[in-house]
């Protein structure tokens, strides 16, 4: 079973500190964490700050159309082709 965890906030309010901080704590233990952002704009700064940390395969950057109307159904397509893991 996957784990699944959602930060959500305003503008600002430390959404991707607190990621990074986790991400960080995920690969000391020698997680492998897969990171779907919905970046301000289309713009992908935040995809590109955690692509300097991961392998680019392991962050998606949605359109940055509202989750809540347009943007489920490129966020749910997301989840669902994250890659099965295997153990050790």
């Amino acid at each position: 079973m996957e784990v699944i965890i959602t930060v959500v906030g305003f503008l600002g309010a430390g959404k991707t500190t607190l990621l990074k901080h986790l991400m960080i704590g995920y690969i000391e233990k020698g997680w492998k964490p897969f990171i779907i952002l919905n970046d301000y704009e289309n713009a992908n700064l935040d995809a590109q700050q955690f692509i300097e940390q991961i392998e680019s395969k392991q962050v998606r950057a949605l359109s940055g159309s509202c989750i809540c109307c347009s943007g489920i159904n490129e966020l749910r397509d997301f989840v669902n082709r994250i890659p099965k893991r295997t153990n050790g």
